[in-house]
């Protein structure tokens, strides 16, 4: 298993902690002292083993559900045809094939 470099609890100590605060030995707030987190930490664990049980006390990737759909290479070039005027958006501007004016539109080809 590929524990978080920064977690402070291990999968069976935030069972152990759920499972206190559960089962009613120890308040949150208790918890929270006792294992070293915040009583929000506490209840986000309490609630998680109450969904899913000793699955969700493992990490979770904090990768996003669903990625924003690509931007087309047109859409890219007229974003940089229409970038403010400054010396380096100019080298972006003749690299990408925008005709030589500010803010004109991109050559024939990726329209």
């Amino acid at each position: 298993m590929n524990i978080h470099k920064n977690a402070r609890l291990m999968p069976r100590r935030r069972e152990e902690m759920a499972l206190s605060v559960i089962e009613g030995r120890l308040s949150k707030a208790q918890a929270a002292r006792a294992f070293g987190v915040s009583a929000k930490i506490v209840a986000r664990w309490v609630e998680r083993y109450r969904k899913h049980g000793l699955v969700g006390m493992a990490d979770r990737s904090s990768r996003p559900h669903r990625l924003r759909s690509p931007v087309s290479e047109a859409t890219w070039i007229w974003r940089i045809c229409h970038l403010p005027k400054t010396r380096s958006s100019k080298r972006l501007r003749v690299m990408s094939g925008c005709r030589s004016g500010w803010g004109k539109q991109p050559i024939e080809r990726f329209k």
